[in-house]
């Protein structure tokens, strides 16, 4: 059996479920907390499909949580979703809990930059 989380199709799932209904500026926000594991072993096509799905249609914020140091350098998953949408990539070397509550105040008040 396997134990991993299907990082991919929740991000295809979850994002247009966030869009569906918005109408006018409405800040949206998805944040992925994650160990890593599940995402290692992704191709580079399956990233880029992802990114360009996080990015297409209505605006979704996109923070991603790296439960593991170096989980947010540029090029992996975690960094690239973050950047294509405006959110923000945390990882172990944060204050994670203060971090991602000024992410979710950012987008709650609608300032999210």
């Amino acid at each position: 059996m396997n134990k991993n989380a299907r990082v991919l199709d929740g991000l295809r799932d979850g994002l247009p479920e966030l869009r569906s209904g918005q109408e006018g500026p409405v800040p949206r926000l998805l944040v992925l907390v994650t160990d890593d594991e599940d995402s290692a072993d992704l191709r580079g096509e399956d990233v880029r499909a992802l990114v360009e799905t996080a990015t297409d249609g209505p605006p979704v914020r996109v923070v991603t949580v790296s439960l593991r140091g170096g989980g947010c350098a540029p090029g992996l998953l975690n960094h690239r979703l973050a950047e294509a949408t405006g959110g923000r990539c945390l990882d172990a070397a944060d204050d994670l809990a203060t971090e991602l509550t000024a992410e979710v105040a950012k987008t709650g008040t609608g300032d999210a930059r």
